[in-house]
């Protein structure tokens, strides 16, 4: 009895998990003891060519379990010798989620494909058929082919416009719409309409969309938005791939100065250098020196009287105070591990230390290219992110955006 209470609740999951994946809400009618099979069968009964919410993991169902035949060029779709007609938008949808898993890096297709042993290799992250609220009125709702989320929160819009949109009165509704919905939601960043007019029934069209228009936009989205990972790739474009690890300390040093987070160990590592009692004795050096300049400038027999009657800020007091050895690193279990200004000393007193050019000339490369370009890589984001924000955000809508047909 157990058993059998156990098969119809699994039964009753896989309705639910199958309804979830496919759109296909006739799936709930069937009885609560229905097979996979007869899912599938309701799935086959769906009408392809005007159901407008099915989900192309449908399609992808159909392939891992019945064997699924299909060709951009044909309006319909084959399986089990039979042959289903299907409309433009299913057929597109199913193409564009094909070359996004196939040509996006692997962080994003991760991200938004994973493979099912049941199901198949279905997606994630990705909606279809959305409805998005109206701005003045909340009664109307508009809706979008595609919705795609990325990594970092922001959003992707696929819209796709078989000829009937093609006259100018819905074209005119469709760049409202899009208009409307980008400003309403603030996460998205591109929407993109794909015409039927221009992409027709080759799929080399349709390719070249997502190949070179989509997905290197959404490498450029998670880059610009994750400064961290723009900053650090940057810079190990500008320096070496085997410096990776020290462009990362580098980065987060920069962003939090004061915590000790460069292990010198790496650095020795790195420079081939063993070079920890003398760093320290540098440091003691400027220390000794900035308390005697501190002590000296101190003589002045009046410098109470000229102050007395300035308001210093705290900025101003903290030039004044006397800078200690936690400053530069901080020593525990005998490590050393630097801090922003530490790991700028290390770079600037090691060449006075060394006697190999080679290395000499390496540290000063990798210390001018830090300082030098750090700045300018800063900059460039900046100009990215400003770029971003004053270029055309719909694609598609404009005749000369398909020129590369």
């Amino acid at each position: 009895m157990i058993s059998l209470l156990v098969e119809v609740i699994n039964l009753y999951m896989e309705k639910r998990t199958l309804y979830q994946i496919t759109n296909v809400s006739k799936i709930n009618n069937l009885p609560k003891d229905a097979s996979f099979e007869d899912c599938l069968c309701c799935m086959l009964e769906q009408d392809f060519k005007y159901n407008k919410y099915i989900h192309p993991d449908t399609l992808q169902i159909f392939k891992h379990k019945l064997g699924l035949k299909i060709n951009f060029e044909n309006n319909y779709f084959k399986t089990n010798e039979k042959e289903y007609k299907i409309s433009y938008q299913l057929k597109c949808a199913f193409f564009i989620l094909k070359y996004l898993r196939k040509y996006a890096c692997s962080e994003i297709s991760n991200y938004f494909f994973e493979n099912d042993s049941k199901y198949g290799k279905l997606s994630k992250n990705i909606k279809v058929e959305v409805r998005k609220p109206g701005i003045l009125d909340d009664h109307t709702n508009y809706r979008v082919d595609i919705e795609l989320k990325l990594i970092n929160g922001y959003k992707i819009i696929i819209e796709i416009n078989e000829n009937a949109h093609e006259d100018d009165g819905k074209r005119i509704k469709e760049l409202n719409r899009a208009r409307q919905l980008l400003d309403d939601d603030k996460k998205i960043c591109k929407f993109y309409i794909i015409r039927e007019k221009f992409v027709k029934s080759n799929y080399k069209n349709l390719r070249y969309i997502i190949k070179k228009k989509i997905i290197p936009f959404m490498n450029e989205i998670l880059h610009l938005h994750n400064e961290r990972s723009y900053v650090i790739n940057k810079l190990v474009e500008l320096t070496f791939e085997e410096w990776r690890p020290l462009c990362e300390l580098t980065y987060d040093s920069h962003l939090d100065p004061k915590k000790p987070i460069i292990d010198i160990r790496l650095l020795n590592n790195f420079f081939d250098f063993e070079w920890n009692n003398n760093f320290k004795l540098i440091v003691k050096q400027i220390l000794d020196s900035q308390i005697i300049t501190t002590n000296t400038n101190l003589n002045y027999d009046d410098l109470d009287d000229l102050l007395s009657d300035v308001e210093m800020s705290d900025d101003e007091d903290n030039k004044n105070e006397i800078e200690n050895v936690e400053n530069y690193y901080l020593e525990e279990d005998n490590n050393i591990n630097l801090t922003w200004k530490g790991f700028n000393t290390y770079l600037t007193f090691i060449v006075k230390f060394l006697d190999n050019i080679n290395k000499t000339k390496t540290i000063n490369e990798f210390n001018y290219k830090i300082h030098t370009e750090f700045v300018n890589v800063l900059k460039e984001q900046r100009n990215h992110l400003i770029n971003l924000n004053e270029s055309y955000k719909i694609w598609g809508y404009r005749n000369e955006d398909y020129n590369f047909i």
